[in-house]
């Protein structure tokens, strides 16, 4: 008897401390170590209507505290993505993905999240997903996408729209480049019009600490999540260039932009869990790519640590 409690003590201490490994690596690796000014001026704003416009419906994760706050302080928040190229024939994860918007846009308060049915993408095959800047009227609809954006933006009358940087897309996808690219040149053409109702764009980014530790240092330690990522490794002869130091050098930059302010979470968190936990399987693989152990922990101890949504501030 004796033994068996011995046993089990030590089985309950070596599962604790696997437990809490990741919080350790998350603190020494991942979490921010900057700070910047905190968000103020949309307090300032009589006008309020806002808009979040992503290539992909789950690339709205970044700013699901400010616009839950936003929407609990009477403004009026809708969010759009695009659909699929034609030809990608496994529509499985967009189909789930418009049963997730729902319940996403419950927990948020969003009046819409909804589907736009163009394609980002021209027929032809371009799988990369870090395509040139100068090869982005080739690959992309850009007049289309152009023209959906304008309309969205003359329909609802936003004064502020967010979306991820115009410069890396977060991560290096040229689809969030192309479309944050395209918001922003918009807005740029349009900003001398005194009828022009979109006063601020807040790109979705992250600290270079917390960059380095997700997309350079993360990555290398994902590839330990399963066999298949070991063998990968062993297959490969080493770690493969992440999709994020790639696009660095397609993009010639040093990396997504830094932040201008940031934005407390604090009781908001809650409904960033809910948020994270509404995606159907295939979203939240995706996810935790780029949010460490995201599912590991309560809202209350992850977000303890990761309590500011960051933002790219660019004012017309």
């Amino acid at each position: 008897m004796r033994k068996l409690f011995k046993f089990t003590i030590i089985i309950l201490i070596l599962g604790l401390t696997i437990y809490l490994l990741p919080l350790l690596y998350l603190k020494l690796v991942v979490k921010p170590t900057e700070s910047y000014p905190e968000e103020t001026y949309i307090d300032s704003i009589t006008n309020k209507k806002a808009l979040i416009i992503v290539a992909h419906h789950d690339d709205i994760f970044g700013s699901v505290a400010i616009a839950k706050w936003l929407c609990s302080n009477d403004w009026d928040v809708r969010a759009f993505y695009f659909k699929a190229p034609s030809y990608r024939t496994d529509s499985v994860r967009e189909i789930k993905g418009i049963a997730s918007t729902l319940e996403v846009a419950e927990i948020i308060g969003l009046k819409e999240f909804t589907l736009i049915d163009q394609s980002l993408r021209n027929d032809s095959i371009v799988e990369d997903l870090n395509v040139p800047y100068e090869s982005f009227n080739n690959v992309f609809r850009t007049d289309t996408i152009e023209k959906v954006v304008t309309d969205l933006i003359s329909t609802h009358n936003p004064s502020i729209i967010f979306s991820l940087d115009d410069k890396i897309g977060f991560y290096g996808h040229s689809d969030h480049v192309f479309v944050s690219r395209t918001i922003t040149n918009i807005c740029q053409r349009n900003k001398s019009n005194y009828t022009f109702p979109v006063k601020l764009l807040y790109q979705r980014v992250i600290p270079p600490s917390q960059t380095e530790g997700v997309m350079v240092k993360y990555h290398k330690l994902h590839y330990f999540r399963n066999f298949w990522g070991i063998r990968e490794l062993i297959k490969n002869g080493g770690f493969a260039e992440s999709v994020y130091t790639k696009a660095k050098s397609i993009y010639s930059c040093d990396g997504m932009p830094t932040p201008d302010i940031q934005f407390k979470i604090d009781t908001l968190s809650i409904y960033k869990r809910r948020f994270l936990e509404s995606w159907a399987p295939s979203e939240k693989k995706n996810l935790k790519r780029f949010i460490p152990f995201c599912y590991w922990y309560p809202h209350w101890i992850y977000y303890k640590m990761f309590n500011y949504e960051y933002f790219r501030s660019i004012r017309l």
